[in-house]
């Protein structure tokens, strides 16, 4: 399944190397953005209380490299990005001057501890359950504080088709038991929230 997934993704983001690659497919550029935008906003009130500008950031599914450029914005300087593909790489490292490594998160980690992990509209793909329990733990590996993740949220899991799944939150507590949760905010149509080391 990881194969198809990474050619389904190269192939979008080539064709579509903007907010409907990477968003909601059957909206518009625009739409998409102000999604992006009001979802961005619901993020950062989960990391207020960090200082952002001195901490570490791996950002897991990085897609157009839209969440990586407003961090930038911020003044993060230690950002690394992740993708299962890198079709879009060689044009971001020339745009944004940061770090962005190929890299399948259910089947491999980096050798490094981040402040802050980000994995934003990606576990919807990652259909299969052990590789979900595998990402979660390669996560776990990584981080120093805090992961900051995306999901449909649902009273059981549900498949939606053949790349997406809907899941309880259920399964992240079970992932992470002893870290704290915050309470889910919407983003998008998703929900966000925070996980930490307590």
């Amino acid at each position: 399944m990881n194969n198809i997934q990474e050619l389904m993704w190269k192939v979008r983001l080539k064709k579509f190397p903007t907010f409907q690659g990477a968003g909601h497919f059957g909206k518009s550029i625009e739409e998409n953005e102000q999604e992006y935008q009001e979802g961005f906003n619901q993020l950062l009130s989960l990391i207020n209380d960090l200082p952002i500008s001195e901490i570490s950031i791996l950002e897991i599914g990085c897609g157009i490299g839209w969440h990586a450029e407003q961090f930038k914005t911020l003044g993060v300087r230690d950002y690394t990005c992740i993708d299962i593909t890198d079709i879009l790489f060689s044009d971001l490292k020339k745009k944004l001057d940061l770090e962005f490594i190929k890299l399948d998160i259910t089947k491999q980690k980096l050798n490094r501890k981040y402040d802050l992990i980000l994995m934003l509209d990606v576990t919807q793909h990652i259909t299969d359950s052990q590789d979900f329990s595998n990402a979660m733990r390669n996560i776990k590996s990584m981080i120093k504080s805090t992961f900051i993740v995306t999901s449909w949220l649902s009273d059981q899991y549900e498949q939606v088709n053949f790349y997406e799944v809907k899941r309880p939150l259920s399964f992240y507590e079970k992932e992470f038991e002893g870290y704290k949760f915050s309470k889910q905010l919407e983003y998008r149509d998703k929900w966000v929230f925070k996980i930490e080391k307590n």
